[in-house]
């Protein structure tokens, strides 16, 4: 089972506004493509439309806060950080205000929209403002805590997550907790972190190297401001050779953040960083690109013969 991220979006904010008028939607000129569609058409009074204009929409989104309104605001990854990122810093997180990003298609997901709408620093950027909660679900039922979360605890929330189809990795029941990562394969000769959608693919890496003989632990790092620093420090024990799979620049993002982490234990660990290295985005089906960026199942299962061995 699985479920566009999409419609966890549109389906969990309805909820919130029948309940609560302070909750606002807002996009900017991408209602049809984030799947919003019929929440605006259901609560007008709760939806904004703010064009292209990405920047007068957090803006307008961290000043609203100030009045009790709960506002979420959605636009591709590229547009969510570098385009906006003056008003993340002053309006937002300077300002103390509260406002929940959907930050969508990020990285290779830009597929077709091409080199200008991909976003391999988004991260970098974000981990760089001071307590906005950054996170980056795999599933449906992770979405769907972040945004509760948001609701029940309003500050400066950053989620990067494709609009697509995801699998589902966890089950209704699952216990989140943001800075807990959760180890959700467990083997005896390595260990990959990952987050997002490169969980599925790192999973299906772990069943090809298993092939060859190889029993990897896979950890979803799904939380990465807070982060789970116990869980690094003690899997750096645990493992001499680490890899880390993302989607995103090998700069600012989850690579670096484990790194900086070992250092301050040990540094004996051997760590090999899969991610993207000296490039920009391209035009190409997920398929292509997953291929091209070195994100894909063999690919991964490949960099881990090479390097962690």
């Amino acid at each position: 089972m699985g479920k566009e991220m999409r419609d966890v979006y549109q389906e969990t904010l309805a909820k919130f506004m029948e309940k609560d008028d302070r909750v606002v939607m807002m996009d900017a000129d991408l209602v049809g493509a984030s799947g919003s569609l019929n929440n605006f058409k259901a609560f007008p009074k709760q939806t904004i439309n703010a064009g292209i204009s990405e920047a007068n929409m957090m803006s307008s989104a961290a000043g609203m806060s100030l009045t009790g309104i709960k506002p979420f605001v959605h636009t591709f990854a590229p547009f969510a950080t570098r385009r906006t990122f003056d008003q993340l810093y002053m309006s937002g997180m300077y300002s103390k205000n509260n406002l929940h990003i959907y930050s969508s298609e990020p990285g290779i997901w830009a597929q077709f929209n091409g080199g200008t709408h991909t976003s391999f620093e988004d991260l970098a950027l974000m981990r760089s403002l001071p307590g906005v909660i950054i996170t980056a679900p795999c599933d449906q039922y992770q979405f769907r805590f972040i945004l509760h979360e948001y609701i029940n605890n309003p500050k400066m929330y950053y989620t990067r997550a494709t609009r697509k189809y995801q699998d589902d990795i966890y089950d209704e029941n699952t216990n989140f907790e943001l800075g807990k990562w959760h180890i959700i394969k467990e083997g005896k000769d390595g260990v990959i972190f990952t987050m997002g959608e490169m969980v599925h693919e790192t999973l299906a890496a772990t069943e090809i190297l298993k092939q060859k003989g190889y029993e990897l632990t896979v950890i979803d790092a799904y939380s990465i401001a807070p982060y789970d620093s116990k869980m690094i420090h003690k899997i750096a024990k645990q493992f001499k050779n680490i890899m880390i799979v993302e989607n995103h620049n090998h700069i600012g993002g989850l690579g670096d953040l484990i790194a900086h982490e070992i250092t301050l234990i040990d540094n004996s660990n051997k760590i090999y960083h899969q991610s993207i290295k000296g490039k920009t985005g391209e035009v190409g089906d997920y398929n292509y690109l997953k291929n091209r960026f070195g994100l894909d199942p063999d690919s991964i299962a490949n960099a881990w013969l090479e390097n962690c061995l």
